[in-house]
């Protein structure tokens, strides 16, 4: 194949999973390059949203860019009001408190923005099924435009546009655009619409990114365009902000990729809007100031550790409470006034992995309830969350993730309807994680070739998962535990002659478990010591087979 010269047959293996048989399908998938983005006006009503901004831009109105308080929300944020302002448009943002306002948009703080002067609200990450919300605000002479990505209800709200890639008729080639991504696309239809080349907005791509990978949108065609330039960015020349991020995170200019884009900077991002207010992340990603960058770094960094404290500390009480209640249920249910509104996506993410079924997570209050859903392969929770529609004040999200305001009256309906839905589409599942294997394979054919084609093949994400292998009969040299609490697992194994290291990241308690011999699943990492890189193993998975 192409690129490729003689094909070793592990290289095969890896084109022949992802479904390449050809030469022009290898280059399509592996390319990296966005030279010929989609035309951004196939997505639907990107003109009436271009029409719209361009009027208020005449006439010298303030525009504001309504986003949510998740880093999706947040970079889609930060992204429009540089670039509208770039543009000549007086744009500012507005984030709503997660606590005090909730998720999506809200009369009032619409309502607060008409008296401010705005007759335009530009919404990023939300707006899809803020029917009543929207219909106000037309009522009292605001129009919206709606950049989104969530799943499409029943009834549409009247925006002036509504551009989302997975409403009915789409032509768009490409629907698994992030909100930030959609806000993108709108910034390259501006720039079209005037003339000016939209390739200047690849220099924000970085922001874009973080927002993809954090929204975990596949990392296919468009997105893994978006996500390779944006992290050659952040490790060449990053804003002030993420520069300052990455310092007190302690990852490294030039070494940072998808995965740490996805666990270290997002969470720091996600922690201001889950226990404080979200502009704190905008502003830091905004900021020209490294006096003020230093200081909103540090301010992250201090919230995010609260945030993993109060996380781990209700994932706990929730296992315990799920033992108590039914720990067969298809569906998790389980919340109370005890569990923090700003956690309970983590905490039902956690929840969804430890007993491999759906959970719903979610914070009582007094008269509302505010709920957070994951869900496993194969289960729609935005599909069963529809199924008790009638329950909600206002719910939304995607096949995987979803959120919803309640009535606190209705939780227990809610909670035996869940269950009923689970019951049925869950019928004949395994409720057991199942490990995908790429190929077994000694740890020597790894190396050359098939090495190449794993760089190749990155970024790794949703849609585009990290080659897992396997390798059986492994000699164990050593093995010990490591991190301040030993919670970590660190061996070294050898292969006929050569030693490998490999690493299990919350594996310290099975250290027991090790024999002689091992037989490992794992994924491929690049450990640097002394300046040198080397391979090393990142453990997913060990047996140690009985009597080795």
């Amino acid at each position: 194949m192409a690129g490729f010269g003689r094909i070793h047959p592990l290289t095969a293996q890896l084109l022949y999973n992802r479904g390449l048989f050809s030469p022009e399908q290898a280059k399509a998938r592996l390319s990296t390059s966005g030279d010929a983005w989609p035309d951004p006006f196939l997505l639907p009503d990107m003109d009436r949203a271009v029409d719209a901004l361009l009027a208020a831009r005449s006439a010298q109105e303030p525009v504001v860019v309504y986003g949510d308080f998740d880093a999706d929300g947040i970079t889609g944020a930060a992204l429009l009001v540089q670039g509208l302002k770039s543009l000549g448009v007086d744009a500012y943002p507005y984030i709503p408190h997660r606590e005090t306002e909730g998720y999506g948009l809200n009369v009032p703080a619409m309502k607060a923005q008409f008296d401010r002067g705005a007759r335009l609200l530009i919404s990023v990450d939300t707006g899809t099924s803020a029917v009543d919300e929207i219909t106000s605000a037309a009522a009292f002479g605001l129009g919206v435009i709606a950049l989104d990505h969530h799943t499409i209800p029943p009834q549409l709200p009247p925006a002036v546009a509504l551009v989302n890639p997975h409403r009915s008729g789409a032509r768009y080639p490409f629907t698994g655009l992030s909100g930030v991504g959609v806000g993108f696309k709108f910034l390259q239809a501006l720039h079209m619409a005037l003339g000016s080349d939209p390739s200047v907005l690849e220099g924000s791509l970085d922001i874009v990114a973080i927002g993809t990978i954090a929204d975990i949108a596949p990392l296919q065609e468009e997105n893994r365009w978006i996500v390779s330039r944006g992290l050659s960015i952040f490790n060449t020349t990053p804003r002030v902000g993420l520069a300052a991020l990455m310092q007190r995170a302690g990852l490294k200019l030039g070494e940072v990729d998808a995965s740490d884009l996805g666990f270290v900077v997002a969470p720091r991002i996600n922690a201001m809007g889950r226990l404080d207010h979200a502009i704190s992340s905008y502003q830091l990603l905004s900021t020209s100031d490294e006096v003020e960058a230093a200081f909103l770094a540090e301010r992250l960094e201090d919230t995010n550790k609260a945030r993993r404290k109060l996380t781990a500390d209700a994932v706990e009480l929730a296992l315990h409470t799920v033992d108590q209640d039914d720990p067969d249920a298809p569906i998790v249910v389980v919340g109370g006034p005890e569990y923090p509104a700003g956690i309970i996506g983590l905490v039902a993410s956690k929840l969804a992995e430890e007993r491999y079924r759906p959970a719903v997570v979610y914070s009582q209050g007094p008269e509302l309830s505010r709920g957070s859903a994951r869900s496993i392969p194969g289960f729609s929770i935005i599909a069963a969350l529809g199924h008790c529609r009638d329950l909600f004040v206002r719910h939304g999200g995607h096949p995987q993730a979803a959120g919803f305001t309640i009535d606190t009256a209705r939780l227990p309906e809610l909670k035996r309807r869940l269950r009923e839905v689970a019951g049925a589409g869950l019928a004949g599942f395994d409720l057991q994680p199942v490990l995908a294997i790429e190929a077994a394979t000694p740890l020597q054919d790894l190396l050359g070739q098939p090495k190449k084609l794993l760089d190749r093949l990155e970024p790794f994400g949703e849609g585009n998962p990290e080659p897992v292998f396997m390798t059986p009969g492994l000699r164990v040299v050593e093995a010990r535990g490591i991190g301040s609490t030993g919670a970590h697992l660190q061996l070294q194994l050898a292969e006929g002659s050569h030693t490998w290291r490999a690493v299990g990241f919350g594996m310290g308690r099975r250290i027991a478990e090790i024999g002689r011999t091992i037989d490992v699943a794992y994924t491929l990492s690049a450990d640097r010591w002394q300046g040198v890189d080397r391979l090393q193993l990142r453990l997913r998975d060990f047996r140690s087979p009985a009597g080795r």
